[in-house]
Formats: C-alpha cells, structure tokens, sequence
C-alpha cells in the first residue's frame, strides 16, 4: 500500500503539473544511481496533506515508519494489532482516488473486509514470545498511538471503527 499510496500522489502531482521530482541547488533534476529520484511517500504526504494533523496524513505517517521496521520480517502476529489501521488505509486510498479522479476509479467494489484466523490462542502467544522484534514493534505502535490527538485516534480516518 506504501508503493500504491506513492504512485497515486504522484499521479496526483503531475496531474496538477507539479513535478513530484527533487531538484539539486542548481535547479537539475537530482539524480540517484543515474536515475531521477522522485520524492518518496513521506514527502507526498507532506506535500499534500498541509494540515499536519489530518488524520489520513497521521495514518499514512504511522505506516512509513512501520514499513521500515517490518520489512522483510514475517510478523503475522501484528496483524489484529494494526488492523484497524490497515482498513484505513485501504479505504482512505480509494476515497482520494474518488476525489481527486472520480468514482470510475474506485475500488470500493473489491475491498472487502480480511479476517485473519491463527489456528489458536496458544500458537498466536507462541509467536508472540518467539519473534525477537514483536516487543520492540508493538512499543514503536504504541508510542505512535499515544502521539496523536484523541480527535485523530478516534477518527475513522485514522482506523477503521465498526461493529460486528
């Protein structure tokens, strides 16, 4: 959802034409291994979202830093952790898309809600002890949470609130 979230800021920019492009002192394109570098997500969001407590922009920035730490870790036993999040981020995603290129773009028809089944308690708590990065993870979401206003927290901009 990082890559998609970007690509769709992009799109966003050059639509507007806004070069979503960094540019060295001397006004050139600034180049990495040969290639241009665009601005990553954390720019994007930056860029486009001006109010800094907007809580999609506090969702998408409690993501960037999470991607981070989470890459290339199999770490299925955040997922009931952060899922109200994850929700919000893929609902958050197609609502932009909606307002910034119209519903003929949407995605809403295909999200669905995804249920996570761990075969049980015990195996979900067996993970849990046995994954070295867990605790340092779920201290790095809860510091986050703490981080923001009680407005955004309970936004469902922020993360995805119903009941089953």
């Amino acid at each position: 959802m990082c890559i998609a979230w970007t690509s769709l800021l992009h799109g966003i920019f050059l639509r507007k034409k806004i070069k979503p492009i960094y540019k060295e002192k001397n006004g050139r394109y600034k180049k990495v291994n040969g290639e241009i570098q665009y601005w990553e997500l954390k720019t994007c969001v930056a860029k486009y979202f001006v109010d800094s407590n907007n809580p999609i922009r506090k969702n998408l920035e409690f993501f960037i830093p999470l991607r981070n730490k989470i890459e290339h870790k199999f770490l299925p036993e955040l997922d009931s952790n952060i899922f109200a999040e994850c929700e919000s981020l893929l609902l958050n995603f197609d609502k932009i898309v909606e307002a910034e290129f119209g519903h003929k773009y949407c995605l809403r028809e295909s999200l669905s809600f995804a249920l996570q089944l761990f075969p049980s308690s015990e195996t979900l708590s067996m993970a849990t002890k046995a994954n070295k990065d867990y605790d340092s993870i779920v201290s790095f979401i809860n510091q986050y949470r703490s981080s923001i206003t009680t407005d955004v927290l309970n936004s469902g901009e922020y993360a995805f609130k119903a009941f089953l």
